[in-house]
């Protein structure tokens, strides 16, 4: 008889609870990864509301970033859905990663190499479609991510706020931007060899793009290169570009 009270009990808690209270573990996908080792491939699929990826939770919240250390890294990211969170370190070299990112009010904070690692011979495709979103990325610590081949394409998003560091030698870093009032700030930093496109279509917004090379024996030996094409009204551009030093 107690049984069976106690599950009447609990039928009707259930239906006097707010729907939310069950919504928020029902509507949130969370994949949360450790890895070491060489030649590690990686799909993550997530589709809904609040995809998150990354060390450990509290509280609903991604509270730790996952870390991922591996030579010849194969991943492939697809967040779907909106208030999506994807946290890093990573360290690798020799690797592929290929991220697609759709809804909004998204947060992408990453620092592949991180510390004293490198992030040589990277290839990496990215496209974007969001707005109110956040990213904060940095590439190589206190080494460098030496032969860099960087795609970013984010189409049809408003409002974003981007930040991009790449500590590189030779890197190509190539921009496709549609969208309104976007804020974007990139710096390229060491050594030389800087190569950065970007193709910005949207009203509004600001960006602020930064070459610095490392020590240079001579003029011929320290290169970047910025080209910029712009179809934009009200847009707020800085570019820099300078010799360490100077």
């Amino acid at each position: 008889m107690l049984n069976k009270f106690n599950k009447m009990l609990f039928f009707v808690m259930a239906i006097l609870l707010p729907s939310s209270v069950f919504g928020a573990a029902a509507t949130d996908n969370e994949i949360w990864i450790q890895q070491s080792g060489n030649t590690f491939i990686a799909t993550f699929d997530q589709f809904g509301y609040g995809n998150k990826v990354g060390g450990t939770l509290s509280s609903g919240v991604v509270a730790t970033d996952m870390l991922i250390t591996a030579t010849t890294l194969t991943m492939n990211i697809d967040q779907v859905g909106n208030n999506n969170d994807l946290f890093g370190p990573i360290i690798l070299d020799t690797s592929t990663i290929d991220l697609k990112w759709t809804g909004n009010t998204n947060t992408w904070d990453w620092n592949i190499g991180a510390g004293s690692n490198d992030a040589d011979d990277m290839d990496m495709d990215v496209d974007i479609t969001s707005s109110n979103s956040d990213m904060d990325l940095d590439i190589a610590g206190s080494s460098a991510a030496n032969n860099l081949n960087f795609d970013l394409d984010i189409t049809g998003g408003d409002d974003n706020d981007f930040d991009v560091d790449i500590n590189s030698a030779n890197a190509t870093w190539d921009w496709d931007i549609i969208g309104g009032n976007n804020d974007f700030t990139s710096v390229q930093s060491d050594s030389t060899g800087h190569y950065m496109k970007v193709n910005w279509t949207g009203t509004g917004g600001t960006g602020s793009f930064t070459q610095t090379s490392g020590t240079c024996s001579g003029v011929a030996s320290c290169k970047g290169y910025i080209d910029l094409q712009l179809n934009s009204n009200s847009a707020n551009v800085t570019i820099v570009q300078k010799d360490t030093g100077d």
